[in-house]
This record gives C-alpha cells, sequence and structure tokens, in this order.
C-alpha cells in the first residue's frame, strides 16, 4: 500500500551510499520542520535510485549557528536555520543541474514507506507538477543500487494497465506482471510470459503442470475455466476474454491439419459429425477427419478426401457403394 510521502527541497550532495564510496551520488534528506533527523531515504547512483534508513548519531551547532548533523554512514551535514543544506565533508558540487536535468533524474524523499518519484528542474524545485514523472523508469529495487523497471504516474508506483510500444501491460505498485489473469472495466484479462495483454485463441493448462514451453499460447486455468478448455481474447484490440470457442475456428495449436481449423464445443475440442457450409463432416478431438469410413448413430458413413460426407454411388476400392440421395448420407444395403 502506498502512503503519502512528503518531498524535502533541501538537498545534499554526498558520495557516500550506505557506506560504499559513489561517484555521482546524491542524498535527499527529510526535514521534520524542527530539523533533520532519522528518517528513509532516497539516494541517486549513476542514474538508478535506492533507499535505506540513516540514523543520526549526532547534532552540534558552530560559531555561524548552523547545525552541524553526523548520520550512521560517516556523511556530515550542515544546514543553516532554516534547514538549507549549505555544505557537507565530501565537498560534492550543490549545482542541482550535476545531478539533474527536466528530462532525467526524478527522486524524492520518503518519510516512510516507497518513495514518490519527482522530476527535479534546475533550482531543485518539485513544486511543477510537470516535472512529476509518468512512464516506464528504471528505478533501483535494493539498497545496493540493483535496478528494475517501473511503471510511474504522477511520481507514484502506478497498478493498472498501461499502453506501451503496441501493446497493454498490466502492473502492480509499478511492477509489470506476467502469466497472470487480471481483471479491469468488469472483464478478465491475461498477460503472458511477456507481460502483454493477450488476444486470439489460447488453451487453459493448469500451470502447476504445464510445459512452461507452451506459456506462449497457453493461459492459466481460473476459478471459471478447467484445463483443456479454449478460449477466445478476439483480435479487435479489445484483448478481453470473450468467450469458449464454439464452431469452426482458426486453432493451429492445436492441429494444423486442414489449414488449421478445428471444432470446438463450448471450449472443447469435438468429436462427431457437424454440419458445416452445405455438408457434414467428421471429426475427432476437433481436427477433421477427411478420407475414411465413420460410425455414428448405428450407421456408416464415408467421407471423402476434403472431409465431406458422401452421397449417391461411389466406388472405394474397387467396390460400389450407395450412400443416398435425401441428404442422410449413411451407407445402404447393396
Amino acid at each position: 500500500m502506498l502512503k503519502k510521502l512528503l518531498v524535502t527541497t533541501a538537498m545534499v550532495g554526498v558520495s557516500v551510499c550506505f557506506g560504499v564510496a559513489t561517484a555521482n551520488a546524491a542524498w535527499f534528506l527529510p526535514n521534520t520542520g524542527s530539523g533533520y533527523s532519522d528518517a528513509d531515504v532516497v539516494a541517486l547512483r549513476n542514474g538508478v535510485y535506492t533507499q535505506g534508513t540513516l540514523t543520526v548519531l549526532g547534532k552540534t551547532i558552530n560559531s555561524k549557528e548552523q547545525t552541524i548533523i553526523t548520520y550512521s554512514n560517516g556523511t556530515t551535514v550542515v544546514v543553516d536555520n532554516k534547514g538549507k543544506v549549505v555544505s557537507d565533508n565530501y565537498n560534492i558540487r550543490k549545482d542541482t543541474n550535476y545531478y539533474f536535468s527536466t528530462n532525467g533524474p526524478y527522486v524524492a524523499q520518503a518519510v516512510r514507506g516507497v518513495p514518490t518519484l519527482y522530476t527535479l528542474d534546475v533550482n531543485g524545485s518539485t513544486s511543477n507538477s510537470n516535472f512529476l514523472p509518468s512512464g516506464y523508469y528504471n528505478v533501483a529495487t535494493n539498497q545496493t543500487g540493483g535496478s528494475g523497471w517501473r511503471w510511474l504516474a504522477n511520481g507514484k508506483l502506478f497498478t493498472g494497465f498501461k499502453y506501451y510500444l503496441g501493446a497493454y501491460y498490466w502492473f502492480e505498485d509499478g511492477v509489470r506482471q506476467e502469466n497472470k489473469w487480471e481483471t479491469a472495466w468488469g472483464n478478465q484479462y491475461w498477460v503472458g510470459n511477456d507481460g502483454r495483454a493477450v488476444q486470439g485463441v489460447r488453451e487453459v493448462d493448469d500451470y502447476t503442470t504445464a510445459d512452461p514451453k507452451t506459456y506462449d499460447w497457453k493461459v492459466d486455468i481460473s476459478d471459471d475455466l478447467s484445463a483443456g478448455t479454449w478460449v477466445d481474447f478476439g483480435t479487435n484490440g479489445t484483448f478481453n476474454l470473450k468467450n469458449k470457442l464454439q464452431g469452426y475456428v482458426y486453432s493451429p495449436n492445436l492441429s494444423d491439419s486442414n489449414g488449421g481449423y478445428n471444432w470446438f464445443e463450448n471450449g472443447q475440442p469435438y468429436t462427431g459429425f457437424r454440419y458445416y457450409m452445405g455438408t457434414y463432416y467428421w471429426f475427432i478431438n476437433g481436427v477433421r477427419q477427411n478420407e475414411g469410413w465413420r460410425y455414428a448413430w448405428g450407421y456408416t458413413y464415408y467421407t471423402d478426401a476434403n472431409g465431406r460426407a458422401v452421397q449417391g454411388t461411389k466406388t472405394i476400392d474397387g467396390t460400389i457403394y450407395y450412400f443416398g440421395n435425401n441428404g442422410t448420407y449413411y451407407l445402404r444395403d447393396k
């Protein structure tokens, strides 16, 4: 859960991040109104951000009535009576342009919890909402500077769908999600192993036992969908789950025979005869069968090389057979 975070305009350039000397580092220390104190802090290191806790070891007043604050990592910071940083013991440049630009590094001090990230202008100001970053940024994920991509919306870690580079991705607290069902706008969506919301035909499988190599065309089971069901997410750019497959559907992941079209009933590959485009075809586990004998309803039928049930007189393997001419298609006695 994100908490409301405060941003301080006081900034300190130091070269220690959690005891490790780094060039191009910047600490942001919280001003509580009564001087700096123990708090979570955010640091910028070479364009990525990290956070942790610095403890105040002591405060003293110098001859200029400035406060000298010593932190647990060895940093010494001097601030005036208004809380403005006037020097530090590492003598790093104070010019904010050295660390920041209006289109570049962004950071904020977090009193507690996850930091809100801001873009700073050349004066170090964060009062202009135009400088709040939105989009996909590389930010730190741990105190040693390890980084990861996060989606920010007005400086906050974002939860929901965002369109990026031609696709929709789902984020939770800024983190892109993969191989998961998500719900938005009253619809169900599946984000695949590349994080993209999927379209088209997919097979449902139990991911606890499924082969990971099939994840690019399978989705996990859900409360409403069992393994072996085939579903449709459409191809019109809406990405939401439409329905279980019904009828003759292009689904080459089931079988690429006969141009990749297969027959489904309520999401299940169908076995038996089905009427389609003026004739009957025979399917086994959704796959259209072509030339061969078929048996159904106590009768015998024959389908030709195109899968059609035949009528009339046909010679099969040198023998003449009669299948009627009244649309019933079954084999008559000779």
